[in-house]
């Protein structure tokens, strides 16, 4: 299939995108297809396939990207334009109602002291709604490059967020929980998310400190066959529990509901 150029700058756009979480280019996906739809006026079977498949093989680490461009894909194919443009919408409108559904769930955390680390649109979303009643929002820096991840949530303009260099988590302590995002959770046990989570659970597990994940069931995925360099993998057994849009679920729980809806 000849992908049409805009689509196409689309689509390498969300590929070199290294500031957004994965959830925040679930929506650069679905737009995507919008385009495609606006620029198409056959959505023959054949031909979504194929961009999905294409799509698909974005960013391997995040798992959403693919699980929503193949439930997309079922829902558009052999549909009239205005029928697809209608779908689109009524689908954005679903992952943004989830995603609040995801930080609405994660409220019985909102008088903890907290630390996080890399960038996740829904741990920014929880912060921001939570950020009077939280006691103290401790932020590693998790810089990659000239990126400096961690910083990202300076944007709230709370005195109650510090950013700590990422070598200080070895002697931090000061916190009465961890809360991550995720932009990837395998069938083989395994949470994918950016640098240093790994180093932070740990840090937390050590002290016997409990870690959340706030994430929705649209991030798992079978297996991780390519990690990309700004990614950790951290084991499940460091992780507490998983906060999602169907509310708080262990790995097992959170594999077989999410299983059932993007395989």
């Amino acid at each position: 299939m000849k992908v049409p150029e805009k689509v196409k700058r689309r689509i390498e756009s969300i590929k070199d995108d290294k500031e957004k979480g994965a959830s925040e280019l679930v929506i650069e996906v679905i737009e995507v297809f919008r385009e495609y739809i606006l620029l198409d006026e056959s959505l023959e079977k054949e031909k979504i396939d194929e961009l999905v498949k294409i799509v698909s093989q974005i960013r391997p680490s995040m798992f959403p990207l693919s699980n929503h461009a193949k439930r997309l894909g079922k829902l558009l194919c052999n549909r009239k334009k205005s029928e697809a443009l209608k779908v689109i919408s009524y689908y954005i409108e679903e992952v943004k109602e989830k995603k609040e559904k995801i930080i609405k769930n994660a409220g019985f955390l909102k008088d903890s002291s907290i630390i996080t680390c890399s960038y996740s649109s829904i741990v920014k979303g929880f912060i921001e709604k939570f950020i009077d009643k939280l006691k103290k929002v401790v932020v590693c820096e998790s810089k990659l490059g000239n990126i400096s991840y961690g910083k990202k949530y300076l944007k709230i303009h709370s005195p109650k967020i510090v950013v700590i260099a990422d070598d200080e988590i070895d002697n931090f302590s000061d916190a009465d929980c961890g809360i991550i995002g995720a932009d990837g959770v395998t069938s083989e046990g395994n949470i994918i998310n950016g640098k240093p989570s790994l180093k932070m659970c740990s840090r937390l597990n050590n002290l016997r400190k409990p870690v959340w994940v706030i994430t929705g069931l649209d991030k798992f995925g079978n297996n991780c066959q390519i990690l990309e360099e700004e990614f950790d993998l951290i084991p499940a057994n460091l992780i507490k529990g998983f906060i999602t849009e169907c509310g708080t679920l262990g790995f097992e729980k959170f594999c077989s509901i999410a299983s059932s809806i993007y395989r």
